[in-house]
């Protein structure tokens, strides 16, 4: 005897809102098992020169993997790193090669990216066959029952039909507060923003290294095989992103501020953020001379152009008791921003898209609030643990006193050097996803 859920039709066509990381996998793993997917997208095109860096882990490449981005596609867009460095202001603290060992293991590299090479990346399969559709605002969304349709309204009027929405569009998302009611609250602000800027003319050699006896953070900038991270008095943290002649020099400048900038888009009008940074740093200079870090800030924001300076706050999202309701769903930050401390949301995003794309393989493509129920059952622990696990690393980085600076030093320098950064990475951030796919094993 069959259940109804066995005789409804099954799932063919599947709206996905937002081309982001979340979006584009979900909509890339969909059209490999065979369904037809069409991915709106609200920016008139997708520009490269838009977004932050991310980090990839061997996690986020596994389902990149997966979907059919091979280890040299990922290299051809990021830079492996091999070593992480910890300083106080000018000095530095400890130095770890975990990385390099995390790629020697599972051959794939913990590498520094540019989410607009990602995203190119992702998006040319979906636009070779017209699936992506920029310029098209999704206003709003509508389930009639008994028609096993969702309605899906674009700003223009027009509507479209499908067996299944997915929203991934983002931590401020349109879909969020029409799916979850009074479940939904707003992005929580962390209490910190970030000046982010991107150095184009970045040339170093894709393995270059600071020398062991290297003690001044001046010294440590242009290496682009190294995570450089200034704990304080100023949080800075130093990475490449993108590959061969697309390499780029990526710095991130947080600090404390009571209200997020408020804007629109991140970059503003030209020149804008060069002028609040350029103020904030004048301010800083005049109140605290001895900080060793403002040269370096100030010789990274000269070599930086307008057009690649961001400035924006941490958000994050509380957690969510479901992220369904009838035959749509959220993933990535729609559903679980996290904060930036683990490096962990846009290798999240590709786990989701994953992860959906085969619950609802496993359930037949048919038996959709099983498969959606499945999807969340799998998921909100993991990312769960994640945005609670950098929320406790963005508070133990805050330490602003003398004595919880000297126990934040402290704890940061011994983890590192009894190797805890490594077995998180090999437990939580690989293992925690790998171990339900066939094991974290090697790939060559």
């Amino acid at each position: 005897m069959t259940t109804p859920a066995q005789d409804s039709p099954p799932i063919k066509d599947v709206i996905v809102v937002g081309a982001g990381i979340a979006g584009l996998a979900v909509a890339n793993a969909l059209r490999l098992k065979g369904l037809n997917v069409t991915v709106y997208e609200r920016a008139s095109k997708l520009n490269r020169q838009r977004g932050a860096g991310t980090g990839l882990s061997p996690n986020g490449q596994r389902c990149l993997h997966e979907l059919g981005f091979s280890h040299d596609m990922i290299l051809d867009i990021s830079t492996p790193i091999q070593e992480h460095i910890l300083c106080d202001g000018d000095r530095v603290l400890v130095r770890s090669d975990y990385p390099s060992r995390l790629y020697d293991k599972y051959h794939m590299p913990l590498t520094g990216t540019l989410r607009g090479g990602l995203v190119d990346m992702m998006a040319a399969p979906l636009l070779k066959v017209k699936a992506l559709k920029c310029g098209q605002r999704v206003v709003n969304i509508e389930e009639r029952p008994g028609t096993a349709k969702v309605t899906v309204t674009l700003a223009s009027g027009k509507t479209h039909e499908a067996d299944l929405v997915v929203g991934a569009d983002g931590i401020n998302s349109t879909l969020a507060p029409l799916l979850l009611g009074k479940a939904m609250d707003p992005p929580l602000y962390s209490g910190y923003s970030i000046f982010f800027g991107v150095i184009d003319d970045f040339h170093k050699q894709p393995q270059a290294l600071p020398p062991a006896d290297t003690k001044r953070l001046v010294d440590l900038v242009d290496h682009p095989a190294a995570i450089i991270q200034v704990l304080s008095p100023t949080k800075l943290f130093l990475v490449a992103g993108g590959a061969g002649a697309e390499k780029k020099l990526v710095w991130k400048f947080g600090y404390p501020n009571p209200t997020p900038p408020q804007r629109k888009e991140w970059a503003g009008a030209e020149g804008a953020v060069r002028k609040e940074l350029q103020e904030y740093l004048d301010k800083k200079r005049e109140t605290d001379r001895t900080d060793s870090t403002f040269p370096v800030i100030q010789s990274l924001l000269d070599r930086t152009s307008d057009a690649r300076l961001l400035h924006f706050g941490l958000f994050s999202r509380g957690h969510k008791p479901y992220w369904h309701k009838g035959r749509t769903i959220l993933i990535g930050d729609a559903a679980h921003a996290t904060l930036p401390h683990v490096g962990q949301g846009a290798n999240m995003a590709l786990e989701d898209g994953i992860v959906l794309a085969d619950c609802l393989e496993e359930h037949g493509f048919r038996n959709v609030e099983a498969a959606l129920a499945s999807f969340y059952a799998q998921r909100q622990e993991r990312t769960k643990r994640i945005v609670d696990s950098s929320k406790a690393i963005g508070w133990l980085l805050d330490a602003r006193t003398p004595m919880g600076v000297w126990m934040r030093n402290a704890l940061l320098v011994g983890a590192m050097k009894m190797d805890w950064y490594m077995r998180f990475a090999e437990k939580e951030v690989i293992g925690g996803f790998m171990a339900g796919r066939g094991g974290a094993k090697k790939e060559d």
